[in-house]
């Protein structure tokens, strides 16, 4: 073990696929272990290898990795007829070994690896000891809530026919029951906990390669439990496991893969997952129905962070996971409503209430996320029907109150795209925090009073002045609170991150409450709205549902203005107009007026690799740098995100049409912006932020009450700052102002049309 590090130093014995694109990943991702050496009978092989992953040491035999004294630990993935004879040298210079199944193809090379083992460890590389749905799966054998184990099916099938491919050489211990019958033997000695007692078996033998290419097997594990299992290199993909007990069964479905066979198959398999339990519960008929009838829950697990690998897979399975509880309906027995705690931001207490766990006016007001966020597809806004009611974060009460005067009523507004907008706003804050940060220490160094601009993306927040003694003037800031944070989501610009929304909307609107704001370490109980629910909703959970939510795929531009020309333009020309370039020429009148001195067409983004949890989160919800981990996914690389290209400079092009301020754009003249009844968290009643016009053509109704029914009213309701553009946009003729409009109506949600 490494003195310093404390983590266990590996050494890898092959450049192989699985080491390469699975173990490696893993050892570098874990706490707990280092890569200290590879080795490969083709040494330029291990030196690429060690180059790609940074690995310190590079070997050209594995006898050199054997001797060194800085190796710990071996990984040995080697062709199955060497990893006995590997495995063996490698005790013998003093290493612990993980092995790749099969450990032996003969038991006299068994005996010999138990000969040499002393006290090191030699595991075989099984995962099903350690995954967590195969301990689920013992977990329920063993509390004998499902009866008595009476059987097990294993199905196990894959097709390779390639002659150079090691699972058909005979001689590397090659054939279906040394590649892939392991597990099934594997599996049913974990569940049965113990040794079966009698075997038969038949095997389909391939002609030209002399190994068994189908095997189909009986063990007896006595007291009438039975495995039957077929495993097979010569059909299509296809993976399943099936435990028959006393009230039902548990069967396990693997992970979905299409995949051509002879250019003409496909294995098409239906799979349920939850980050890596796959375990589905069926009850059988017959038998007495299972106690939680009636009393289901809405997901079938809680997600913790530490058991979840962060590879492309791993992510994959959390985004689904956050998925699945985006479109949750929650239910009483897993924790919704809120009858002790309040709606306010930070936890807050009331007497018990009789008020139904659904109150529209004071919330809970929904069961799903998805119930609001719907159109025109999941992530998306939300009719007038959907709207929500927001309570006030800015004064003391102690109830929740169904009195307009207290309570006010908001729009949903749609998520797709959300991730960018808050990469911006962590990019725009820092840049902001620099700035106020350089201010200060010039203020004091020259001991004078120092005034600098807030600039950030083009983007103006006016400006501060910092003095000798550390206090800072913020009277001529704009748009943005003297936090310098800028605050890309809600109508008001109140709320920091997705994370902040998604811990916040969770107890307000379904009354789930997140551990890390209402649990024991912020509030010392772990039930706090006293609904007889624990830590309602995980750190991974929460994790899990922001991720969803940052990789909604952007919405899209159906027509690009930089590539158009203007209908003016090609009737000079004598050409025919289209669609397209009637909205070039609607997003050039849209500038003309002023439109865009809010809604920027484009910011620029430096990077689109997007981190969970954040780091401008507020108190009550995890930063970076807290909780069990940080998740970190390039969006650039997310299904959705191909449209959003690169400038010359390498910077992102991020076509939202806003500016990520707050404005006021209300006044007594036109008062349907106007119509707030108190400040929402001590922004004025007349100041709104600028809503990103991206999507806008998918997302009607409009307004921060979803209460104006088009494109043309929502504009002509502006006031404020934005009085000039209103004005200039109602002086166009009627044709120009259709332009406008049309460009609008192309800024769609993905898979709207």
């Amino acid at each position: 073990m490494n003195n310093t590090t404390k983590k266990i130093r590996w050494g890898i014995i092959s450049t192989a696929k699985i080491g390469t694109e699975h173990v490696i990943p893993a050892v570098l991702a874990s706490k707990d272990s280092e890569l200290a050496a590879i080795a490969s009978r083709d040494k330029a092989k291990a030196q690429k290898t060690a180059k790609q992953f940074k690995i310190p040491k590079a070997y050209g035999s594995y006898e050199e990795l054997f001797k060194d004294p800085d190796i710990d630990a071996i990984y040995n993935p080697l062709p199955n007829d060497m990893h006995a004879l590997f495995s063996v040298q490698a005790l013998k210079a003093g290493k612990h070994i993980l092995c790749e199944k099969p450990a032996g193809i003969k038991v006299s090379e068994l005996l010999e690896v138990k000969k040499h083992v002393g006290d090191r460890i030699f595991m075989e590389a099984f995962m099903v000891r350690f995954h967590p749905q195969w301990h689920k799966a013992l977990e329920l054998v063993k509390s004998k809530k499902i009866g008595d184990i009476r059987a097990m099916q294993v199905f196990f099938s894959f097709y390779n026919d390639d002659p150079k491919n090691i699972r058909n050489i005979l001689k590397n211990g090659g054939g279906a029951m040394f590649d892939i019958g392991c597990y099934p033997l594997t599996v049913s000695r974990f569940i049965f906990e113990t040794e079966p007692k009698k075997v038969s078996a038949l095997a389909d033998i391939d002609p030209a390669f002399k190994v068994d290419r189908t095997l189909s097997a009986i063990f007896d594990y006595d007291a009438g439990r039975h495995l039957t299992f077929t495993v097979s290199t010569r059909s299509v993909l296809y993976q399943r496991v099936n435990i028959s007990v006393q009230k039902g069964g548990l069967r396990s479905a693997f992970r979905s893969m299409r995949r051509p066979i002879k250019k003409q198959l496909f294995c098409l398999t239906t799979v349920l997952h939850w980050t890596g339990l796959l375990i589905v519960f069926r009850t059988a008929q017959s038998e007495e129905m299972p106690a939680d009838i009636g009393r289901e829950n809405s997901f079938p697990a809680h997600i913790d962070l530490e058991k979840v690998e962060l590879n492309d897979a791993g992510i994959r399975q959390l985004i689904s996971a956050g998925k699945a509880l985006f479109q949750a309906r929650f239910t009483l027995n897993e924790g919704a409503g809120r009858p002790a705690a309040t709606s306010s931001e930070m936890p807050t207490k009331r007497p018990k209430s009789d008020t139904p766990a659904l109150f529209r006016t004071s919330g809970p007001d929904a069961n799903s996320c998805q119930g609001c966020h719907n159109t025109p597809v999941s992530g998306g806004a939300g009719d007038f029907t959907a709207n929500a009611f927001v309570a006030p974060q800015d004064i003391e009460y102690d109830f929740d109150t169904v009195n307009p005067e207290l309570s006010m009523e908001r729009g949903t507004t749609a998520l797709q795209g959300a991730g960018l907008l808050e990469l911006l706003s962590r990019e725009m804050t820092a840049e902001l925090h620099k700035i106020r940060a350089d201010a200060l220490r010039e203020a004091r160094a020259q001991k004078q009073p120092v005034t600098k601009p807030l600039l950030t993306k083009s983007v103006s927040f006016g400006s501060l002045t910092a003095n000798p003694d550390g206090t800072l003037d913020f009277s001529k800031i704009q748009g943005i609170h003297p936090d310098l944070i800028i605050k890309p989501f809600s109508q008001k610009a109140v709320v920091m991150s997705l994370r902040h929304f998604s811990v916040t909307a969770m107890n307000v609107h379904h009354g789930m409450q997140p551990s890390e704001r209402f649990g024991i370490h912020w509030t010392g109980e772990a039930d706090f709205d006293e609904d007889g629910v624990e830590n309602e909703l995980t750190e991974g959970d929460v994790t899990a549902l922001t991720l969803y939510q940052a990789t909604l795929a952007p919405p899209v531009v159906k027509s690009d203005a930089g590539t158009k020309q203007t209908p003016s333009q090609k009737q000079s020309a004598g050409q025919k107009n289209t669609n397209s370039d009637y909205a070039a020429e609607g997003e050039q009148i849209f500038n003309r007026t002023g439109c865009n001195s809010c809604h920027v067409n484009e910011l620029l983004l430096d990077s689109m690799v997007f981190s969970e949890p954040g780091p401008y989160n507020p108190a009550g919800n995890l930063r970076m740098g807290q909780g069990a981990r940080t998740v970190a996914v390039d969006l650039s690389k997310m299904p959705g995100f191909e449209h959003i290209r690169r400038n010359d400079k390498g910077q992102w092009r991020i076509p939202a049409f806003t500016d990520l301020k707050r404005h006021v754009i209300a006044d007594n003249e036109n008062s349907c912006f106007g119509n707030e009844k108190i400040t929402h968290n001590f922004v004025p009643r007349e100041i709104f932020r600028t809503a990103p016009l991206w999507g806008v053509g998918s997302t009607a109704p409009y307004g921060h009450r979803g209460d104006i029914s088009t494109l043309r009213e929502v504009i002509l309701c502006h006031g404020g700052e934005a009085k000039k553009a209103r004005d200039n946009f109602a002086a166009l003729a009627d044709a120009e102002q259709r332009k406008v409009i049309h460009f609008l109506r192309q800024l769609v949600i993905p898979s709207a049309e």
